[in-house]
């Protein structure tokens, strides 16, 4: 499972698992653990400190850090527990907010402009190498001066994390942030790409909240602190900075430098004496307990004879002048290939040279750590290091043999195809017959630009809307830009046979219905794109939870209110893209428009699966409770469907829907209106809107087949009893092998009972009831407060009615005992003298308290009785009740 597939919930508890655990060595750095936790290298050295959890941080966290980063960046990007703390004051609600001129607030971000936008790569890793020279002077051993860094840094996070929206603590300060964007390069080795999967909305390590129910998407919570961001598309993040980002080049190149200084520096702190050269300093984990480092920072660290030059001072200058270094043979070594590409004529020399110098600088520095380090793993001797560096070099070689061909032009083309294979979905079955009966999603970029060329000719406005529309969504994510797009999506423009007067006017169109693509560079529209895309889905979560469907500001709740404050601060939208925002909640707005239409077309989708299963019935009576299922689905989208449409035809002064919608609404079976009894407003506008209207029925297109329906209910029901039921029948089972049921769908009045109770009922009726039978003559004994349904045969009352079981499916149930259920003791006249007429008799039998159970949870059953009393009670009654 890749990392952005993980959800938020499963990810929170980690983090907080990770965080404790840091706070844990904490603690076991401040209080020494003694001689108990000594290993064994120290038993005889007196060089060693007592404390074993500067030990498990360098030689255990850290480097399963790196291999994490190294894996995925995602994963690693998401547990942090660094980024983390810096989220505490979001979630405890106390960020810093500043009063705009509109006298409303609003958080601060960082100034991309600003001292700290510009130059927050040179203090990342100016942080980074005073870490790594305080860990070689004292850091390394000493588990008080480990627990003040670790602590500094942890401060450091909250405060940022309270000082500036968004992960700023992450993408602007953190010591490891640039490092991990020189480990990950364009991508990770495993994962999604995330201009590649289109149908999340929480990409890669993008920031999110938690879903509300189990199988929910997380929702995006991004506030764009940064544009383009490595948390959402690392390869887009990289391709953008390739050139612009200042001093990234530097770092990128220096880091090979750092990482082999720093290791050889730590070598050279290894003890002289001749007892001990046998232990490797690094490997053995010696210089995590050497409590000389305090002692030796004022030692030369030249050899006796030259300069004194302490290693307070050295150290420092020495990782600082490796990095140099690097960066001037890696700086060479970009220069030969764009030399070699501009000689050989080769597209985009400078780009290529670049990309693959810091491939290589990657693969160096990454191969050079784990050289140094060895093993983080329960791997012992020379051989379990070996077998783990060889792994290490082996992916180390995909990685670079995955990146070496790419290019920011196969990106965008990729991203392009991505956003052209949405439009062509669009068109549904007039792709058919180019796709060979493969499915759109699984052609290549390559194949997908074919198809477009493949349309027909005369379907020259589904060109242009294909072509706009692409235009649109790679403008609004800031993929493209205005002056750039018309160079872009040539070939695009090519494939579709369109010309450059036709992408003129697209961009014209466009301008037009959305001003501020003039207004506003690429960055920023991806900014806005994406701060709108996480208020919108807080507004829906909002929304849901306080069941509303739209925004009307003279309506909302004061407790609604106040969480769309939150909302639009947290966003960090300006006031008029959180009024055009809002705009969107509307009645009478697109979406709700559109919201209402989606429901319309998922009552008819319902409908249209019960007419299929309602011709299927005779053959198998087992689907008569699935029909009822379906009912109850229908019934719980009607109420959201009549508040919204009463909204929108009020918003649009209007009284009634629109003819296709009531045709729809007329079409609705009588069982959806019994599920509803509690819905008085849905029910009275209900009626209002269909008075005098007969009820309709509905010409259903592209019926699905029953095993489709089957398969459906069997995955995507609410209610568990009601999958098992599908998924039984699918497979021609008896639902939860109880064969008392087959006994009732064999009889006509065990027909309507099923058509009566839904599955979740029927699953509870043998703990209800049982099935008995008696001969003719046979007396029956009918408790005081028992009711029998007929299944079979009949019964003679006091030897002269004659009371029998429906003998067809669509005649109503007969019952015994019933009148003194509902009235009372004595109502249904004599409970003696009952005896089985000529056809014997067989009943589903029931005390009155487990009848009375049954009738709770099974409204149609009841609605069936109601009707029962009023046939019996009318002047011209038909149907006899005891």
């Amino acid at each position: 499972m890749p990392p952005e597939a993980l959800d938020e919930k499963r990810v929170h508890g980690l983090r907080w698992l990770l965080l404790a655990g840091w706070l844990g060595l904490l603690l076991m750095m401040v209080l020494p653990t003694g001689y108990v936790a000594r290993p064994a290298i120290c038993s005889d050295l007196s060089i060693c400190s007592d404390s074993v959890a500067n030990d498990i941080f360098w030689n255990i966290g850290l480097p399963a850090v790196l291999l994490c980063v190294v894996f995925s960046h995602a994963l690693w990007r998401r547990l942090c527990p660094l980024s983390f703390v810096s989220q505490l004051a979001k979630a405890l609600g106390i960020q810093r907010t500043v009063t705009d001129q509109r006298g409303k607030k609003r958080l601060v971000f960082v100034d991309e402009s600003s001292w700290l936008g510009r130059h927050h790569i040179q203090l990342q890793w100016s942080l980074l190498i005073a870490g790594l020279s305080m860990r070689i002077l004292i850091a390394n051993s000493n588990g008080i001066v480990l627990a003040v860094m670790s602590g500094a840094v942890l401060l450091g996070a909250l405060v940022t994390g309270w000082a500036y929206a968004g992960k700023s603590w992450c993408q602007y300060i953190c010591p490891f942030g640039v490092a991990q964007q020189v480990i990950t390069g364009p991508r990770s080795l495993p994962g999604r790409d995330a201009h590649l999967n289109p149908t999340s909305r929480t990409t890669q390590s993008m920031c999110r909240t938690k879903a509300d129910n189990v199988g929910q998407a997380d929702a995006s919570a991004c506030v764009a602190c940064i544009k383009p961001c490595m948390d959402i598309d690392s390869e887009r993040h990289y391709w953008a900075n390739l050139q612009r980002k200042r001093g990234l080049n530097w770092a990128w190149y220096s880091y090979p430098g750092l990482v082999i200084s720093f290791f050889l520096i730590i070598e050279s702190y290894a003890p002289t004496d001749p007892s001990i050269s046998y232990l490797d300093y690094l490997k053995s984990h010696l210089y995590s307990y050497d409590n000389r480092l305090a002692s030796m920072a004022w030692e030369s660290i030249l050899p006796d004879g030259w300069p004194t030059v302490p290693r307070l001072i050295a150290v420092p200058i020495i990782i600082s002048a490796a990095a140099l270094i690097s960066r001037l043979l890696f700086q060479q070594i970009q220069q030969w290939q764009e030399n070699y590409f501009l000689h050989n004529d080769l597209p985009d020399a400078k780009t290529t040279a670049i990309h693959r110098t810091r491939l290589l600088s990657t693969v160096i520095a990454v191969n050079s750590y784990f050289l140094f380090k060895g093993s983080p793993l329960p791997l012992t001797g020379p051989r379990g290091h070996a077998v783990f560096k060889l792994g290490v070099m082996a992916i180390m070689a995909m990685w670079l043999y995955r990146g070496w061909n790419r290019n920011q032009q196969l990106y965008e083309r990729e991203s392009t195809s991505t956003s052209l294979r949405k439009q062509l979905t669009k068109l549904g079955d007039q792709l058919s017959e180019w796709l060979g009966g493969r499915r759109l999603d699984d052609l290549t970029p390559s194949e997908v630009f074919t198809l477009a060329k493949a349309l027909p000719a005369n379907a020259k406005s589904d060109r242009r809307a294909i072509y706009s529309n692409v235009l649109k969504e790679q403008l609004e994510q800031g993929r493209l830009d205005r002056r750039t797009a018309f160079v872009k999506l040539e070939e695009l423009r090519l494939s579709l046979g369109l010309s450059q007067d036709e992408h003129r006017a697209a961009i014209e169109v466009l301008e037009a219905e959305n001003p501020r693509l003039q207004q506003l560079s690429a960055m920023d529209l991806a900014g806005l794109k994406l701060r709108r895309s996480a208020a919108v889905e807080e507004i829906e979560h909002l929304l849901r939870i306080s069941h509303c469907r739209t925004i009307t500001p003279d309506l909302i709740p004061e407790a609604v209110s106040q969480e769309l404050e939150r909302i639009r601060i947290e966003s960090g939208l300006d006031n008029e893209s959180w009024q055009e925002t809002i705009l969107e909640f509307s009645p009478d707005s697109i979406r709700s428009e559109r919201e209402l239409d989606q429901l319309y077309q998922a009552i008819e989708g319902h409908l249209s699966e019960r007419w299929v299963l309602r011709q299927t019935t005779k053959n198998s009576p087992f689907l008569l409770p699935l029909l009822l299922s379906i009912d109850n689905h229908i019934a719980r989208l009607m109420p959201p469907l009549v508040e919204l449409q009463q909204r929108f035809l009020n918003a649009k002064s209007l009284e009634w829907p629109k003819e296709d919608q009531l045709n729809l609404l007329a079409s609705i079976p009588d069982t959806v209106y019994t599920f509803l009894s509690s819905e008085d407003n849905t029910t009275l506008a209900l009626s209002h809107w269909l008075k005098q209207r007969p009820q309709a029925t509905l010409n259903f297109q592209n019926l699905p087949s029953p095993e489709g329906v089957l398969e459906s209910v069997a995955k995507s029901s609410f209610d568990p009893s009601t999958r098992r039921w599908a998924t039984a029948v699918r497979l021609g089972q008896t639902p939860d092998e109880n064969e008392e049921l087959t006994r009732l769908a064999k009889r006509p009045a065990g027909q309507k009972l099923l058509s009566l109770l839904e599955p979740r009922t029927l699953s509870r009726l043998p703990s209800l009831s049982s099935i008995q039978a008696w001969k003719q003559g046979e007396e029956i004994t009918l408790s005081e407060d028992g009711v029998f349904i007929l299944l079979s045969g009949g019964c003679e009352l006091n030897n002269q009615t004659v009371l029998l079981a429906p003998t067809t499916n669509d005649s109503p149930l007969r019952f015994l005992g019933l009148l003194d259920y509902l009235g009372g003791s004595g109502t249904s006249g004599g409970r003696d003298n009952i005896h089985a007429c000529e056809l014997g008799l067989v009943a589903l039998t029931f005390h009155g308290s487990d009848f009375r159970e049954l009738l709770d949870v099974a409204p149609v059953l009841e609605a069936e009785l109601t009707r029962q009393l009023a046939w019996a009670c009318s002047p011209k009654k038909t149907l006899q009740l005891h």
